[in-house]
């Protein structure tokens, strides 16, 4: 039997799930890498479920989007009928298009538009709601437009995400019946990758799904309904016809931007998403589900896997670990953040060794399936206890070197170490360098390489040693790592700061650009030095302050809102003639808004001024040819890198 005829019937004997864990953009490339495996090793054909949270609903839903296009049979030739070449150029077009839109810093961009910066002070339009616009007009929006039927809108709505596969996919028994998607990925040859959006509830504390036919909460599993007494938010299916009107509003309105705001919505640095008319209680009342980040719950994504019965189970886990401390600080805000590590930390613990357990409970079951015992019990373990083969990676881990693919330089554990530093890159939505993208693209790719070649099942269809490789654009990290290994490991440590990264490296215009605006704000500051504040009472009466800010919105609203009732501005305003006509015919009120109308602007121009200098001078010290060339590279780290057979 070949090696494509074993991957077939594993695929048919049961169901492949992949789980793409959160970390924000720094997990979403680390799994471009391991998807560029996965189509070499012809492994994306037969995922039958995507599980996917935070950062890895990020690039899972774009690349759903592009599996979409293919099965549905909307892509341009060479590459419409789907094979091993077509996922591997999917992957391809993923590895450029993404990073680019990656690099567009979604994060400043955030408060780039002042009139949503002006919305977002409001109370029903959030920063979630706006970030889930980026997602849409970035990464999914170009997308769909190839995708969608010409009936849809340009709204990306989660129940049209549906995956109709042309009538040539269709096995032959299925034509001319109903649709049914755990039927088709049963018997086709490329399957169907269901694709669940998970974030958490707030109310229940419970999992929250998001699908293309449903939305909810999953049900409670094994050994919880004894222990859980929270409220399950059931599933509402889009198709259901007893929903209410309100119900059936609510879930037209759903997208995909939607579900991916809210599996990445941050606590504390996004607001929660909020969810109207879908539930209510016992009394009557309306039950607002408010929902943040899929990794509050399961980080990793295993347990929708295990809801859907994955018998194969391919775990991608970009997200951080907690650190060791040698004497931990007892300042109450360390204390706090330190409890919550050691909380998250138990959940990632609590989640991989469910996942364990149940491919050693089903190896037992398998080998001692003759024994008499209770067979309600046995049949009930058996449905969940039914994880045949797994493989799990994670960012933190290492792979041995091999013929042109070296491995990252200095120890694991050590704060020297190339891979401790990837580990530590930050986990946000700014832009990321060349250097950045490519190191976590080709760790992502090595590591999900050598686990997957240990496995008998998954790697039936692992080529010999010698298998021709893809060309990818990442594997240019290489020359680097043969060149100036210590200039990469100079990046990547700046890479874990969340401000001032172009400065840290040192780069000299941005130096002087800095200086320079500093220098002209000098003047202002001067001239300014005598103010008297008096605001600070007024604060409390203003209604446009944002719910959840960041430390750094927190100072620029203070200052600005101070600002706005100084004596001296006030006596500037006054001369403006239009603005006393407008003082005398509306009162002071006018005042009150035009302080969010004015942080809006200022801030919209502070943004603006650090994506035209900075943000370019940051992603121009992270490309390949800025690298210089250093001394002799690290031991372990073949200088040149071969290229032959790749």
């Amino acid at each position: 039997m070949t090696a494509n005829a074993e991957k077939i019937d594993l695929t048919h004997a049961g169901r492949v799930g992949l789980a793409l864990s959160g970390g924000g953009f720094r997990a979403s490339l680390f799994h471009i890498g391991v998807l560029a495996r996965l189509a070499e090793l012809d492994l994306l054909k037969s995922v039958t479920v995507l599980s996917t949270v935070s950062g890895g609903s990020i690039i899972g839903a774009y690349y759903y989007l592009k599996v979409k296009e293919l099965l549905e049979g909307k892509r341009k030739q060479p590459y419409q009928e789907p094979g091993r070449e077509a996922y591997l150029q999917i992957v391809k077009e993923i590895e450029r298009d993404f990073l680019a839109a990656v690099q567009k810093n979604i994060r400043m961009r955030t408060f780039l538009n002042p009139v949503k910066n002006a919305m977002m002070l409001r109370e029903d339009y959030s920063r979630s709601d706006h970030i889930a616009e980026l997602y849409r007009d970035y990464f999914y929006g170009p997308l769909w437009a190839n995708s969608k039927n010409p009936d849809q809108s340009d709204k990306i709505l989660l129940q049209d995400l549906k995956i109709n596969p042309k009538p040539e996919l269709m096995p032959q028994a299925m034509r001319g019946q109903p649709f049914d998607v755990f039927a088709y990925n049963a018997q086709a040859e490329f399957k169907i990758p269901i694709l669940t959006i998970n974030a958490t509830t707030l109310n229940t504390g419970h999992s929250w799904h998001f699908t293309s036919s449903w939305v909810g909460e999953p049900k409670k599993a094994l050994g919880r309904r004894q222990i859980d007494s929270h409220r399950i938010l059931e599933q509402l299916r889009f198709d259901d016809e007893t929903l209410t009107e309100k119900q059936k509003k609510k879930l037209d309105e759903l997208t995909l931007g939607d579900a991916v705001a809210a599996s990445a919505c941050v606590p504390g640095l996004f607001h929660p998403l909020a969810i109207h008319d879908l539930y209510q209680n016992s009394e009557g009342e309306e039950i607002v589900v408010q929902l943040v980040d899929g990794g509050v719950f399961d980080n990793q994504g295993l347990a929708a896997l295990f809801t859907a019965g994955c018998t194969h189970i391919i775990c991608s886990d970009a997200s951080g670990q907690m650190e060791d401390e040698l004497a931990p600080s007892i300042q109450f805000y360390h204390v706090l953040k330190r409890s919550n590590d050691i909380l998250m930390d138990r959940v990632r613990d609590d989640g991989l060794q469910n996942l364990f357990l149940r491919e050693r409970g089903y190896q037992l079951l398998s080998a001692n399936n003759s024994r008499a015992g209770d067979d309600t019990l046995r049949q009930e373990l058996a449905q969940r206890l039914n994880v045949r083969e797994f493989a799990f990676f994670y960012l933190k881990d290492s792979f041995p070197e091999s013929p042109g693919f070296p491995c990252l330089p200095g120890p694991v554990d050590k704060r020297t170490g190339m891979i401790y530093c990837l580990s530590q890159l930050r986990t946000d939505l700014d832009s990321f360098t060349d250097l950045e993208a490519y190191a976590l693209m080709y760790d992502g790719y090595c590591l999900s390489g050598e686990h997957l070649t240990r496995q008998k099942e998954l790697g039936a269809t692992v080529a010999s040693v010698g298998q021709p490789r893809e060309q990818w654009n990442f594997l240019k990290i290489r020359e680097v790592l043969s060149r100036s290994p210590e200039y990469l490991l100079k990046h990547l440590r700046v890479g874990k700061q969340t401000a001032l990264k172009v400065f840290l490296l040192r780069e000299p215009i941005a130096c002087c650009i800095a200086l320079l605006l500093v220098l002209a704000v000098i003047p202002f500051l001067w001239w300014s030095r005598n103010w008297t504040f008096n605001g600070i009472t007024n604060l409390l009466s203003l209604g446009w302050a944002p719910r959840t800010m960041t430390l750094g919105q927190v100072y620029i609203a203070i200052f600005f809102v101070f600002l706005s009732f100084n004596h001296t501005i006030k006596k500037m305003l006054k001369q403006i003639r239009w603005l006393r006509r407008l003082k005398h015919g509306i009162g002071v009120s006018w005042l009150y808004l035009g302080v969010p109308v004015l942080f809006a602007l200022v801030v919209s121009v502070v943004v603006a001024i650090h994506l035209a200098i900075f943000d370019r001078l940051f992603l121009r010290s992270g490309r390949i040819k800025q690298v210089p060339a250093g001394p002799q590279a690290s031991p372990g780290v073949p200088s040149p890198v071969p290229t032959a057979g790749l």
